[in-house]
């Protein structure tokens, strides 16, 4: 179940927390050998946060946006933690969504998560390691209307074997990603392709992005078919 983010995302906070200990540590480590005021004090402080984020990494960026997911995470949780893995609807017929509402056909469930893994294939062109691996749907009413929030996330490849990182690597694979909300008598992929999606920038501006973006519609008709099929209850899509 591990390959699923919503499993997956306690060991991701984990390895987070575990890091900022290790970090923290060393900090106390420099204020006790060197004084907490003094000069080389402040200089190893300052080599220990270049240390811990390397490549340009935005901490305070990368906070904001694991904040984000923590949330949804919990609203996940509370709300019934319902999953759904798209690569077992494969044999499935999507409805017509490409023109259509998300008010035209029923959905398998008010809150969600949605699983893409490795499978279609969404690696970012820019960061091959990386791919956007599922989305959060939750019903959220928006300015007096009634629609979704979605929130995708991502994983890497070779996650199980992944050696240790900077408390900066942690905190940025944890606060990937990429929210937008779409309205109950929109489409999804086209008024994903017209509003901006916000989020880490990373995946937001990536090809890949709009590759998914392209394939909601399907990917959501698929899920409709099913449950207006009455396989959704006990299919093996829901876990």
């Amino acid at each position: 179940m591990e390959k699923y983010h919503p499993a997956r995302y306690p060991l991701i906070k984990a390895s987070v927390e575990a890091a900022s200990s290790r970090v923290n540590w060393r900090m106390r480590e420099l204020a006790m050998l060197h004084g907490a005021n003094s000069q080389r004090f402040k200089q190893g402080a300052t080599s220990l946060v270049a240390e811990e984020t390397p490549n340009g990494i935005s901490f305070k960026r990368s906070q904001k946006f694991k904040n984000a997911i923590d949330s949804v995470h919990a609203f996940w949780k509370e709300q019934g933690s319902v999953l759904f893995d798209i690569n077992s609807l494969a044999e499935v017929d999507a409805s017509d969504l490409d023109h259509g509402r998300l008010t035209e056909f029923g959905m398998p469930a008010p809150h969600f998560y949605l699983h893409f893994g490795e499978e279609p294939g969404f690696h970012l062109e820019r960061q091959p390691s990386v791919f956007i691996d599922g989305v959060y749907m939750m019903t959220v009413p928006k300015g007096g209307r009634n629609g979704f929030s979605l929130a995708f996330v991502t994983n890497e490849a070779g996650w199980e074997e992944r050696s240790e990182r900077t408390y900066g690597e942690e905190m940025e694979a944890a606060g990937r990603i990429a929210a937008a909300w779409v309205a109950f008598d929109e489409p999804i992929s086209g008024t994903l392709r017209r509003r901006a999606i916000a989020g880490e920038p990373a995946v937001t501006s990536d090809p890949t992005m709009d590759r998914v973006v392209n394939e909601m519609d399907a990917m959501i008709g698929r899920l409709c078919a099913a449950e207006h099929a009455g396989t959704f209850t006990y299919a093996v899509t829901r876990h």
